[in-house]
């Protein structure tokens, strides 16, 4: 799957979940395996990696391509490198779609609620907060080691 983010920049899966690339003209080509940087037996899935804004995309992780549930991880748009786990209230599933507006979206049943981390927070996106129990939101955990 290919997500492209306006400035040119193209985030591209393998079909197999091994491997992500990040591409752009007249840049270096980025590609990061899956066992690099993903807890071990865990692949990239979902078919959806894409761009949260310009410096963070938005990828899958999960035990095999097509699993029903799996972790969403922030990964640094130009490295690949990871930058955060997100904590939801409850397990959000795969499907996750970046909007590329520090913005995506999740499957919760019949809902798709539209969330966002605190440092681009927008009215009417869910975000992290522990104050209110009423609403999901994810909140960003710092990925190990960095």
């Amino acid at each position: 799957m290919r997500r492209r983010r306006p400035g040119g920049a193209l985030v591209v899966q393998d079909i197999g979940g091994g491997h992500l690339t990040r591409t752009r003209d007249g840049a270096e080509d980025v590609t990061v395996e899956a066992d690099e940087i993903l807890p071990e037996g865990r692949v990239f899935a979902g078919h959806t990696p894409g761009f949260v804004d310009a410096e963070r995309i938005l990828v899958v992780a999960a035990e095999e391509q097509c699993a029903e549930e799996g972790v969403h991880l922030l990964l640094d748009a130009r490295t690949l490198g990871p930058l955060a786990v997100l904590d939801y209230p409850r397990e959000p599933g795969v499907p996750a779609v970046p909007l590329g507006d520090g913005t995506w979206l999740t499957l919760d049943g019949e809902e798709v609620p539209r969330w966002t981390t605190a440092r681009t927070g927008a009215r009417g996106v869910r975000r992290p907060s522990a104050r209110h129990r009423t609403r999901p939101r994810a909140r960003v955990r710092r990925a190990a080691g960095r």
